[in-house]
C-alpha cells in the first residue's frame, strides 16, 4: 500500500523548411454543420468515448489501437457524406492522395502547421494533420498549396471504408517520422510508436482561444489574466513575424525586466529567470513593455476540454525513457473524479519488458488542470516513485 496526499492506495495490478508560426487553430469542421439528410447541428465521435487517438475501435471489432479520431455528423451513418472539411490553421499542403492508393484509407489530405511553442527548438512546434476517407478535395487544393485556417480543403466521404466519417490524425512531421502508407491501427501499442502521434483535438483546443492586447514602444501594457495560460504558448507579433515571449526576450523585443507581475503587496516584480519558468494565472495582473512599436501580445488559453488526453500523454512521458516500460493499454485507463477534493486521478496499464503489468498514475488539479503530477510503480522495488511535478508550460 502507499499513501498520496493523505489517501491510502492498494498496490495496483492492471491487466525540410517550415512556414512561419501561425498562432491560432480551428476545428476541421463547422461545429454547427447540418445537411440535406440531417437537420441536427453538431458532431460526435464514432466508437471513441475519450476522443483520443489511442483507442480500440469497438464498432468494427478491430483489436488494434486506432491512431486517429473518428468524427461523424450528429445523425450518423452516411448522413454527413459531402460535409466540408476545414484547414485547422494556416499552413501548407504536403501530400494529397486523390485516388486512394493505400488500402483502407481512401482519399487523403495532409497539411503541415507551425505554431509558437517555446518548449521546442527555435520556439516552434511543427505538426502534420491528416484527413482520411475523403469524398474529394476542395477547390484549388494541390500539393504545396498554402491554406488558411477555416478554408475548405476537402469533403467528408467513405472511400476506403464502409460508412462516411472523418478520420483525423496528427503527428510530428508526419511525412518523415511515419510513412504516409502506415496502417493507422497498431497492436501492441508500444511507447516508441505512440510518441510519434498527438491527440489532434487537444492540440487544437490549446490554441483555439486567446487573449490579446496591443503594445506601444517603451510604454507599459497592462493585462489581467482571465484564465490560466502557459507562457510557453504566449507570443509576440510584429509585421507578420511571430516570436514566443521567451524568444522575443532573446531577440531584444522585450527585456526580461519588462515582463512583470503584481503581487498581493501591490508591488511589481520582474522575472529574473527564463520567462518559461512562470505562468499567467487567472485573476493576476501583469504588465509588459516592448522595445519596439507596432507590437501585439497574444496569449492562447487552453480550454482544458480534453483532460484525459493530456493525462495519457503525461503518463506516457513519465516512462518513455525508461526501457523497462514497453507498451500500454489505453482501454485500461481509469479516471477517479472524486479521488480528492482538489485532484482528479488518472491511472493507465503498462506492460514491462518482462511481460509483467505495471501502472502509471497522473493527477490533475481541479482548479487549474495544467497543474499535474505523475508517479509509477518502480519495477525493481514494487514501490511507488515520488510524485513528479510536470512543468505547467510543457503541454505534450
Amino acid at each position: 500500500m502507499f499513501v498520496v496526499f493523505g489517501f491510502l492506495f492498494c498496490n495496483l495490478s492492471l491487466a525540410g523548411s517550415y512556414p512561419e508560426p501561425t498562432g491560432l487553430t480551428g476545428l476541421p469542421f463547422n461545429e454547427n454543420q447540418t445537411g440535406p439528410l440531417c437537420s441536427i447541428p453538431g458532431w460526435s465521435t464514432n466508437g471513441d468515448s475519450h476522443q483520443f487517438h489511442m483507442e480500440f475501435n469497438p464498432d468494427q471489432k478491430i483489436e488494434k489501437f486506432h491512431m486517429g479520431e473518428d468524427w461523424n455528423g450528429r445523425c450518423g451513418n452516411d448522413t454527413d457524406e459531402g460535409y466540408p472539411l476545414l484547414a485547422i490553421a494556416d499552413g501548407e499542403v504536403v501530400l494529397l492522395d486523390s485516388v486512394g492508393t493505400v488500402s483502407g484509407q481512401g482519399k487523403r489530405f495532409y497539411s503541415r502547421h507551425t505554431f509558437p511553442y517555446s518548449q521546442n527548438t527555435a520556439g516552434v512546434m511543427v505538426v502534420e494533420s491528416a484527413m482520411l476517407h475523403l469524398q474529394k478535395m476542395g477547390t484549388g487544393i494541390v500539393d504545396g498549396a498554402k491554406v488558411k485556417k477555416g478554408q475548405t480543403v476537402a469533403y467528408l466521404g467513405k472511400t476506403g471504408t464502409t460508412f462516411a466519417h472523418l478520420h483525423w490524425e496528427m503527428r510530428y512531421d508526419l511525412t518523415s517520422s511515419v510513412p504516409v502508407s502506415a496502417n493507422p491501427y497498431i497492436l501492441p501499442l508500444t511507447i516508441d510508436k505512440a510518441v510519434k502521434y498527438l491527440p489532434p483535438s487537444l492540440v487544437v483546443d490549446d490554441r483555439r482561444y486567446y487573449q490579446t492586447w496591443p503594445a506601444n514602444n517603451l510604454t507599459w501594457s497592462y493585462y489581467r489574466s482571465a484564465s490560466n495560460s502557459p507562457s510557453s504558448l504566449a507570443y509576440v507579433k510584429k509585421d507578420g513575424v511571430v516570436k514566443t515571449f521567451r524568444h522575443a526576450v532573446e531577440a531584444g523585443w522585450i527585456t526580461s525586466r519588462n515582463i512583470q507581475y503584481k503581487k498581493s503587496d501591490g508591488k511589481w516584480y520582474y522575472y529574473t529567470t527564463n520567462v518559461d519558468a512562470h505562468f499567467f494565472e487567472v485573476g493576476k495582473e501583469y504588465r509588459v513593455m516592448s522595445t519596439l512599436s507596432g507590437v501585439t501580445y497574444y496569449l492562447p488559453t487552453p480550454s482544458n476540454n480534453f483532460q484525459s488526453d493530456r493525462a495519457r500523454l503525461d503518463m506516457i512521458n513519465a516512462v518513455k525513457y525508461d526501457d523497462r516500460f514497453v507498451s500500454f493499454d489505453t482501454t485500461d485507463h481509469k479516471v477517479i473524479n472524486d479521488w480528492h477534493p482538489d485532484w482528479i486521478l488518472h491511472m493507465m496499464a503498462f506492460t514491462l519488458d518482462s511481460g509483467k503489468p505495471a501502472a502509471v498514475v497522473q493527477i490533475t488539479n481541479k482548479a487549474n488542470p495544467l497543474i499535474r503530477y505523475t508517479t509509477f510503480i518502480n519495477p525493481d522495488t514494487d514501490d511507488w516513485t515520488e510524485w513528479k511535478w510536470i512543468d505547467w508550460n510543457k503541454l505534450y
